[in-house]
């Protein structure tokens, strides 16, 4: 049994940018598309390479795959050859092959006489989701602890981004340009006078064969320490989106339930702990964090007998709030980007909170509990962090005597105020979104990218207001509070606290200040994770974010420190299924010069005939008016209870509900440069 947690994104649309045809779906679609074998369609030649190649593409939908190449940003017009099928790589990168067959990528003179091979890839299905190669990929380090960027995949990485088609130049501060090899490339490697193999690639002696292919087009090998620097880009691309492990996995059964969930064991008899974590990474690598603890004696509490996890999900006790520690917040991902091991910032501060009487959290001075510290792990597939040896194997597929290396099974411990390792446990961590390392500038228009005197539409200064659900317990027209946001050029969204607009610099993003005579400073909160046109209706541009509002800064207080109200907890757009389903979501910004921008939901709906149990799709994501949801992760574990008190029916009142944006007053449409 093969274990999938995530959902097929119904993301990203067809378009024409000059000669380059993009196919029907994003790299957040095509995610979706590889659980079914799908991408024969999204496997165009590119039209800026000569045909006399031969292409003989993977097409049956039973059998090929779809992944990507990735540098900074995917590569089109990569040669590639797997077993019988012969094909470039188009606009979005895309190759589609057999599954565990061998791909050799390389680039190939117009001629076809000679020939530089970058490396091979083994292509193995072990998850469901899409399967992303790099040149780290293609010579990989000798061992996985090695955590940087081996000597030939920088060599791999300065011959590419070398010959980046001037059309599609290199931006190193927004996620808006492909790396496009054109016709003129292919045509001057018709003066090639041999091949170059992937060894020479490796060892760095491709460059005695290349040089005069390089002084024909003019050009200069860019610098390794350049190359370097964009290959983390697009590692670093390849991590964002949003990650969760839930103890309700308990209740699902899934390969046993408990086996998945992340818990540990105390020292004391039937002494358990679970974790509830749910982390956004954003495009700059820094991690945006939701969690909660449960812990105690798993006793039998019910009528069934049994000492289990469970009981502490549904007994009265509720949970300890978890933040991220400064050391995770402030640095770069948990995951190194290289080898994706965890690292060993990924630490989280328990934090005492309980209601007050207005019914919302309210922080405490203490907790006998300590730091929750990550040790080891791995993200395997770009999708799952494994907890055991079991998930281990389901998610890799080895041999059928392989077990799991130590280190990539993910370990944490926990202590307390009599123990420093009162709690040892296993973790399992599952990627529920990822996000498209290149986002269309037809959409993402920044002032670099829509020329000089026009109007861009990033930076984008919104408000969102989020509104309860259940009406039963709301006033003031059921908003629950409204957050000032900044969608910035380079694909992130941080707050604007006090909606006016201030000035963003991405670069010194802290808390803001609790002190009101003192500047705000502005929060994390997500980032973009697509850009695309509609398919019915191009003129429809749609950008689909992930939002998570995490820390007591999104608390509403009184004169007194007591809080009043709060978005503290809140995710948009994360996919985040068991308890709550977060869909994602979409914003239209066509209408952005007449002040006209919507929010909705961007999942199919559809119908199930009660007799044949046939599934309809009724509308598609594209033509959904239905409108974007919001949950509280806080606030929706409440439901869990098996009694429930007066306020816990009105705690899960307001765990979900749906979301409006509108711009801010003070947004201006920046203009070219």
């Amino acid at each position: 049994m093969k274990m999938d947690l995530n959902k097929p994104m119904n993301e990203g649309k067809s378009q024409l940018i000059g000669r380059v045809a993009l196919p029907a779906l994003s790299i957040m679609a095509l995610a979706g598309a590889l659980s079914a074998c799908g991408g024969g369609s999204n496997n165009l030649a590119d039209p800026t390479v000569s045909p006399s190649t031969g292409i003989v593409a993977c097409t049956d939908t039973t059998k090929c795959i779809t992944t990507q190449f990735i540098v900074d940003s995917p590569v089109a017009g990569l040669n590639y050859t797997c077993g019988t099928y012969n094909n470039i790589t188009d606009a979005t990168g895309t190759v589609s092959c057999e599954n565990n067959s061998n791909i050799t990528f390389f680039l190939q003179s117009t001629d076809a006489k000679h020939k530089v091979t970058l490396g091979t890839y083994n292509l193995k299905r072990g998850v469901a989701t899409l399967i992303r190669i790099t040149p780290n990929d293609l010579v990989p380090p000798s061992t996985l602890a090695i955590g940087t960027i081996t000597a030939g995949a920088v060599n791999i990485t300065q011959l590419l981004e070398t010959l980046r088609s001037p059309n599609y130049s290199y931006n190193p501060s927004e996620p808006t340009s492909r790396l496009v090899l054109d016709s003129t490339v292919k045509d001057a490697m018709n003066a090639l006078t041999k091949d170059i193999a992937a060894t020479d690639m490796s060892n760095g002696t491709f460059i005695d064969t290349f040089q005069p292919i390089l002084t024909q087009l003019g050009r200069t090998l860019i610098s390794k320490d350049d190359a370097t620097a964009r290959l983390n880009q697009g590692l670093q691309a390849l991590q964002a989106g949003s990650y969760y492990t839930s103890p309700a996995l308990i209740l699902s059964g899934l390969l046993g339930g408990a086996d998945v969930a992340t818990q540990a064991t105390g020292i004391a008899t039937n002494d358990k702990a679970l974790l509830g974590l749910y982390n956004v990474i954003d495009r700059s690598g820094f991690l945006i964090g939701q969690g909660a603890e449960w812990n105690g004696d798993t006793s039998p509490k019910d009528s069934t007998g049994t000492a289990t996890p469970y009981n502490l999900l549904t007994n009265g006790s509720g949970f300890t709030r978890l933040s991220l520690s400064n050391s995770s917040v402030n640095a770069p991902s948990f995951l190194n980007p290289v080898n994706n091991f965890v690292n060993s910032n990924y630490v989280w501060q328990p934090e005492a909170v309980t209601l007050n009487a207005n019914g919302f959290w309210q922080p405490q001075t203490n907790t006998l509990l300590g730091t929750a510290t990550f040790t080891n792990g791995r993200l395997i597939g770009g999708t799952y962090i494994v907890g055991n040896n079991t998930l281990w194997q389901n998610v890799t597929q080895p041999s059928p005597a392989a077990t799991a290396p130590v280190n990539e099974i993910a370990t944490w411990k926990q202590g307390n105020n009599s123990n420093p390792s009162y709690y040892n446990g296993t973790m399992t961590l599952t990627k529920s979104r990822s996000v498209d390392s290149f986002l269309d500038p037809v959409v993402f228009k920044t002032a670099s990218n829509v020329g000089p005197g026009n109007k861009a539409i990033f930076p984008l200064y919104a408000t969102l207001t989020f509104h309860y659900t259940n009406t039963t317990n709301c006033t003031a027209g059921c908003v629950l509070g409204t957050q000032g946001i900044v969608i910035l050029a380079n694909g992130n969204i941080i707050t604007d606290m006090k909606q006016d607009c201030s000035p963003a610099d991405p670069t010194t993003l802290l808390s803001p200040s609790a002190d009101p005579t003192k500047p705000t400073q502005q929060k994390r909160i997500g980032l973009i994770g697509a850009a695309f046109q509609g398919v019915s209706n191009i003129n429809n541009l749609y950008i689909s974010p992930l939002i998570m509002l995490s820390g007591h800064e999104f608390d509403q207080l009184d004169s007194n420190g007591v809080v009043t109200g709060t978005l503290d907890g809140i995710q948009v757009g994360t996919l985040s299924t068991i308890i709550s389903q977060v869909n994602s979501v979409k914003v239209n910004v066509a209408g952005i010069s007449s002040r006209n921008i919507n929010i909705s939901d961007n999942t199919n709906v559809t119908t199930t005939d009660s007799q044949t149990g046939v599934v309809t799709v009724v509308s598609t994501g594209e033509q959904s008016v239905l409108p974007a949801a919001y949950t509280n992760f806080y606030d929706s574990w409440n439901s869990l209870k098996s009694t429930q008190a007066a306020t816990d029916t009105a705690i899960t009142a307001r765990s979900k509900g749906t979301v409006t944006m509108a711009l801010t007053q003070c947004y201006a449409q920046p203009i070219g440069k």
